[in-house]
């Protein structure tokens, strides 16, 4: 599903962005869009995506700003939504390739930890890590 965002200004009336093969004038009016087809209550939502009732409420009516990428990641996976389409329609950068993978938390940890290491050290912990998955 390919989504695409002419401009991205969160509760810019004059903003027009598409996924579903549908218009949304608003980040807000897409979430409640999601909403009404998931045919879901605000409170059931919330139990699903861990983010209060009201706070989703605000989104919808476009009266809070962009919200944190944590906060779009729970709101996608309760719609059974791509992480990447909501980031876009939230008006968020491109997630990169890490971020479209969605890592674990000992993913990311064990990839920061990589990216610092010399040349020499991450070729050591590339063979460590083949011996133990043997």
């Amino acid at each position: 599903m390919r989504s695409k965002s002419k401009r991205t200004a969160i509760g810019d009336a004059v903003a027009e962005i598409e996924a579903k093969g549908r218009k949304f004038q608003t980040f807000g009016e897409y979430l409640k869009y999601l909403r009404k087809e998931a045919r879901l209550s605000l409170r059931e939502v919330e139990a699903k995506s861990e983010v209060s009732n009201a706070y989703i409420s605000l989104l919808e009516r476009n009266k809070r700003g962009r919200p944190t990428v944590d906060v779009l990641k729970n709101i996608a996976n309760a719609y059974s939504v791509p992480v990447s389409e909501m980031l876009i329609m939230a008006g968020t950068k491109m997630p990169t390739a890490y971020e479209r993978a969605e890592m674990s938390p000992d993913e990311d940890f064990l990839l920061g930890r990589f990216r610092r290491l010399s040349p020499e050290k991450k070729l050591a912990l590339k063979e460590f890590i083949c011996f133990l998955a043997r």
